[in-house]
Formats: structure tokens, C-alpha cells, sequence
């Protein structure tokens, strides 16, 4: 074993479960939001002089194969987002909103619901479109994580999902692919750091709904209606795709008992034998994965909640276990140190990141005219800097009997000590 491995066995803790811990494998609570990537979709209550007079958008007309005068649909793509207006009447778009959310560039960094609304507001501003025009006929959803070990030794070990073989789609310098591909939806896992050549490792795991109707029999028929659905059932549907993958943990120690798990054919063999046999060797493994292992399938299940729960809005602010709050600004602190209290740098720099909306109403309270032009590390600094000292002000002028003032702080109050 490798000395990385073993430094990651002794000190690479499973990451915390939020207070939403399934129960017999299943959350309960509500999420408002779930990160999508692709999606396409049928546009509707719209014609197409809509969009051929739209004054910022350029539309190309595709020819039918048989004749040059005859259009068959005039075509755009705009920041990784395809329209297709037909002649006939009929106006699809199709692309990742994640990637259109950055300019079409790329989509490996975390994309929260209030990026996901901000896209909302650029689809009106640019195509002049609502999330009611918007029909699904496909859809993704999936997190883009830091694996707790090295992303390609997970895929290496990804076996079968279903008694499906993992397909490898891709596997060069340029990415490593896998999926397992079923009747209604497409089970994707891959390296997001290798696609796009990032520094860190990123793990995606995604499922791609290739068939939509079972949701349009519960109602959910526009992105509209997708927004103002449950999205625990999705993300209850992505723990259970991955926790359902045959997978052998790379950080076994017990390698020479139980190699026969590491074998596909193994696996393959036994789709013959009765569902009781499949069930046991199943459970043993995962087993030997939690007693001989890091028990890897398990943390990136918690990864894959932690995820989830941050990228939620301020609407659902409450979602991470044993939640700590600055006691001075009130602000969210869990993703610090566990022994802090006050807003700091790093929960500074993750607001930055990931609630830039939370960030800015911080630095305005926080934050003095004199440094509005310095860079971001400086301000983060005097905001953190002036955080304490007001706190330390406050618990000596008035030792726990302070005055408070509230302000509504995006549906929550925010409680601010003078």
C-alpha cells in the first residue's frame, strides 16, 4: 500500500452527515432545488417570429438535404445552448444550463440554485423565454464532488449497476467516462477535472432522464412545474442509483480474500445464479467495503447529500447537521472549523463562492469605503477583522444583555448586534 494510502486510511474521515440522514435509506424533507445540467425541451406558447426577430440572437436557416430553397429549421447556438426553429411550427432548445450559466465555457465548478436563477433571468433576457415555455422532454441532474480518493480509482472499480456492465465511453488524457445505460434514464459517472484539465480532483455522477413521462404523470410537464417540485425524490433517486453500483472499494486491505469481487466476471457469473445468491454476495461486499476499506460507496453517498444541501438557496438554509450560526451577523458558519463562532475567512471565501447574494450584504455591513478598490483576500480580511472586533466590543460594553436590531435577511432575519 501506497504511503498516500495510508496517510488517507489513518486521517481521511467520512465526511459528516447532514441532520437529514435517510431514513431505511430514504430523506424525508423537502429540497427546493436540485443542480441540473442538460436539458432539452420543447418551447411552447411562442412562434417562431418570437425568435427570428429576436434582435440579439443571430439564426442561420438549415436547408432540406433534397433542395436549397426549402428551409428545413432555422438554428442558433448561443453559450452551449442549441435552438432549432422549425418551419413547421415546432421550437426545441437543448444544452447545459450549467455551462450556459458560464458563458458556455465550461461547467466543473458548483452550480447553486441562486446561479440556477440568475440563468433563469438570462434565458428571459436573451431568447425573452419563462420556465412555462419550457416542455421537458430530458433532463440532468447530478453534483460535481471532490472524491475522497483519486477520481480514476473509483471508475476503475465501478463494475455494474443493475447487472449491467459499466460501459468506458471515454478513457484518455482527455477524460474517463463510464455509464450504465438503461430504458429510461442514463446513469453517468466520469472525471470532471480530467475533461476540463483542473487542478483538483472533481468526481461527477449524474443521471441523464432520457424518458420523461413518468414525471409529466405527476404533473411536472414545464421547468416551471419542475421548480416548484420536491427534488428529494430526485436526489433520493440519485443515492439510490449509486448506492445500488457494484462497486469494489480501491482501499481494501484484504486483497488477497476477496480479489474474486474485484472481477467483473465474477459478477457476470452471477447474474445466472438466484437473486437470494446475488442479493448475499452483494451485502458482503458491501461489507468487506466498510471493514477492510474506507468504505468510499458510503462517503460519496454523504458527499453527495453534503453537496445537495449547499447548493440549496436561502429558502432552504437549514439543512446541514449541527448547524452553527456567527453570533454576531448570524450568517450560517458549519462549513468553518468546528470550533469557531464568528464569520472567518474561510466561511467568507465559501460565501464568496457559493452565496455571492449573502457575501455582498455581509461586505456592506462589514466592509468600509476605504477598501471597496482593494482585492477580494484584503476585503475578506477587514471584513473578517471587523467582525471580531465588533463582537469583542459588544461582549464587553454590554456582557450578554446587548441590544439587537433585525433585518430581513433573504426570508430569515438576520440578527445584528450594535
Amino acid at each position: 500500500m501506497s504511503k498516500e494510502r495510508e496517510q488517507k486510511k489513518g486521517g481521511n474521515k467520512p465526511p459528516s452527515i447532514a441532520n437529514n440522514t435517510p431514513k431505511n435509506g430514504v430523506l424525508q424533507q423537502r429540497y427546493n432545488y436540485i443542480p441540473i445540467d442538460y436539458i432539452k425541451a420543447r418551447i411552447i406558447g411562442l412562434n417562431k417570429e418570437h425568435f427570428l426577430n429576436n434582435g440579439t440572437l443571430i439564426f442561420t436557416p438549415v436547408f432540406e438535404e433534397k433542395t436549397t430553397d426549402t428551409v428545413k429549421y432555422w438554428y442558433n447556438d448561443y453559450n452551449n445552448l442549441k435552438t432549432k426553429v422549425y418551419e413547421t411550427g415546432g421550437i426545441y432548445i437543448a444544452g447545459s444550463l450549467h455551462k450556459f450559466s458560464n458563458l458556455g465555457l465550461h461547467n466543473h465548478n458548483q452550480y447553486n440554485e441562486s446561479a440556477f436563477n440568475e440563468t433563469i433571468e438570462e434565458l428571459k433576457r436573451v431568447y425573452g423565454i419563462d420556465t412555462k415555455h419550457l416542455q421537458i422532454i430530458q433532463i440532468e441532474y447530478g453534483v460535481n464532488l471532490p472524491p475522497p480518493i483519486p477520481t480514476n480509482e473509483i471508475l476503475n472499480n465501478l463494475l455494474q449497476h443493475k447487472n449491467k456492465d459499466f460501459e468506458q465511453k471515454i478513457s484518455s488524457e482527455f477524460g474517463k467516462y463510464y455509464q450504465c445505460q438503461h430504458s429510461n434514464y442514463i446513469l453517468k459517472v466520469y472525471n470532471k477535472s480530467l475533461q476540463y484539465g483542473c487542478n483538483d480532483e472533481i468526481l461527477r455522477i449524474e443521471i441523464k432522464q432520457t424518458n420523461w413521462s413518468e414525471y409529466r404523470k405527476q404533473g411536472l410537464h414545464s421547468l416551471h412545474d419542475f421548480n416548484e417540485y420536491n427534488k428529494v425524490d430526485l436526489l433520493n433517486n440519485l443515492l439510490q442509483k449509486w448506492n445500488e453500483i457494484i462497486f469494489y472499494d480501491p482501499t481494501n486491505t484484504n486483497i488477497d480474500k476477496w480479489s474474486k469481487y474485484s472481477n467483473i466476471n465474477f459478477w457476470r457469473e452471477l447474474r445466472t445464479k438466484s437473486h437470494t445468491t446475488q442479493k448475499k454476495h452483494r451485502d458482503r461486499l458491501k461489507l468487506i467495503n466498510s471493514k477492510f476499506g474506507l468504505n468510499i460507496q458510503i462517503q460519496i453517498s454523504n458527499l453527495i447529500i453534503e453537496s445537495v444541501n449547499n447548493s440549496q438557496g436561502l429558502r432552504n438554509y437549514n439543512l446541514v447537521k449541527n448547524q452553527r450560526y456567527c453570533r454576531l451577523t448570524g450568517v450560517n458558519i458549519s462549513m468553518q472549523r468546528i470550533d469557531s463562532f464568528l464569520l472567518s475567512h474561510g466561511g467568507l471565501n465559501y460565501l464568496l463562492q457559493n452565496d455571492k447574494q449573502t457575501f455582498d450584504k455581509i461586505a456592506n455591513m462589514f466592509l468600509t469605503q476605504k477598501w471597496f478598490t482593494s482585492s477580494i483576500e484584503t476585503q475578506i480580511k477587514e471584513i473578517a477583522h471587523n467582525i471580531r472586533a465588533k463582537y469583542n466590543y459588544r461582549e464587553l460594553k454590554y456582557l450578554g444583555s446587548q441590544l439587537t436590531m433585525f433585518n430581513i435577511y433573504g426570508g430569515k432575519e438576520l440578527q445584528v448586534y450594535i
